[in-house]
């Protein structure tokens, strides 16, 4: 009977102790969760707000920028700045979905250039800040004001038609044909009552090419300069435009020279300089091209001329595979 009761003794005391032991590893476990989240509460307390860390970043980026602007101050370098503004201008001013026009650009130019004479001793970084924003307006404004003088006639739609014109230059492709830039003269069957100033022509005759200055007729397909074939790619049109090229296409036939009758039409004081340089450079890229040979000596004609006809399509696919494309002075 004793030896029952204390086995029962036994068993209720070695329960009871394991559920003190349970109950103690809780309150253990407990204490820890509360502590963790206690810790964390106070981290999160005591981190910086993001208000802060934006202030933070800030100061320290206005502090770099007036450093640097006193480290070039102090070398003289601030003109050097002059074109690298008026580039990023002229770069946004394109770049604007609705572009500003001269006049508004021009009161902009005129704030910022009385705000740059003001604060002309209020200290480096006002000083040389005001003048860069003024240079960063002034190319914009350059940039409307050069639009608006060319006023590039572009082809709104393709024609065939008779043209005739003066050949202001030639060049070469690799397949021994050439593209001539003519300054169109007269348009017939159908005549063109908008016609371009200037257009670029193929022709794919193998025959002696047209002279510099001479008159060229013949029937030709002329289209509108295309735009880019992917958003974010070259814009054919926008150099188009700014070159005055308002129309690009190809001749049926051989085209053929014509007596400069009516040349007076396309006289202007600079053209024989223009013509000039382009028998100048012609006449580089042809040395080159023959001395060096191959696709090698049309690169170095293009890297010198910008001449880049002469380079075989399948070299520039090799150079645009090994992104190497962009090294080459034309688009591709």
């Amino acid at each position: 009977m004793d030896e029952e009761q204390s086995g029962g003794n036994v068993r209720r005391d070695g329960a009871l102790g394991a559920i003190a032991e349970y109950r103690h590893a809780d309150a253990r476990i407990v204490d820890k969760d509360r502590k963790t989240t206690l810790d964390s509460t106070f981290q999160y307390q005591f981190l910086p707000s993001l208000d802060t860390r934006r202030f933070a970043l800030w100061s320290k980026a206005t502090l770099n920028v007036r450093n640097a602007l006193s480290e070039e101050q102090a070398y003289d370098h601030a003109f050097l700045f002059i074109p690298v503004f008026l580039g990023g201008g002229a770069l946004v001013w394109f770049s604007l979905a609705e572009q500003p026009g001269p006049i508004k650009l021009a009161l902009l130019l005129c704030i910022f250039a009385m705000a740059a004479i003001a604060l002309r001793h209020a200290g480096p970084f006002w000083s040389q800040t005001t003048r860069l924003l003024a240079c960063f307006v002034g190319g914009m404004l350059l940039s409307a004001v050069e639009t608006q003088r060319l006023d590039t006639v572009l082809l709104d739609t393709p024609v065939t038609t008779q043209v005739r014109g003066r050949v202001i230059s030639r060049e070469t492709t690799d397949r021994g044909q050439w593209r001539y830039l003519v300054a169109l003269v007269h348009t017939s069957g159908p005549t063109l009552k908008r016609p371009p100033e200037k257009v670029s022509l193929l022709s794919r005759s193998q025959g002696a090419p047209i002279a510099i200055g001479q008159m060229i007729e013949g029937r030709a397909r002329l289209s509108p300069p295309s735009g880019p074939a992917l958003p974010g790619l070259n814009d054919f049109a926008f150099d188009s435009y700014f070159k005055g090229i308002g129309a690009v296409g190809f001749f049926y036939g051989a085209p053929h020279s014509v007596t400069a009758a009516n040349d007076g039409a396309t006289w202007s004081v600079g053209l024989p300089f223009v013509e000039e340089i382009a028998r100048w450079r012609e006449a580089i890229g042809m040395r080159i091209r023959t001395t060096i040979g191959g696709d090698a000596g049309a690169i170095a004609a293009a890297l010198v001329t910008a001449e880049e006809r002469a380079i075989s399509r399948d070299t520039i696919e090799v150079l645009r595979g090994r992104g190497l494309r962009m090294f080459l002075p034309f688009p591709a």
